[in-house]
C-alpha cells in the first residue's frame, strides 16, 4: 500500500473513531508516527465539523 492511501485510510479510521483498525494500519505500513496521528485527528475534526464520509462502507 502506499503511503498516501495508508494516511486516506487512517484519517477514515479517525473519522470513525476505529482505533484498532489505525494501528493495524500503523503497524502494516512504514508512515511516520506522527504524521499518522495528525491523519487520524483531522479524521475526528472533520466528523466534529459535520462533513459526510466517503468511505465505501458509509456510501452503501
Amino acid at each position: 500500500m502506499k503511503r498516501s492511501d495508508a494516511l486516506t485510510f487512517m484519517r477514515i479510521a479517525g473519522y470513525h473513531d476505529d482505533r484498532k483498525q489505525f494501528t493495524r494500519l500503523l503497524i502494516e505500513n512504514r508512515v511516520n508516527r506522527n504524521d499518522a496521528d495528525d491523519a487520524f485527528e483531522r479524521g475526528r475534526a472533520q466528523r466534529a465539523g459535520g462533513m459526510s464520509c466517503s468511505c465505501f462502507e458509509c456510501n452503501k
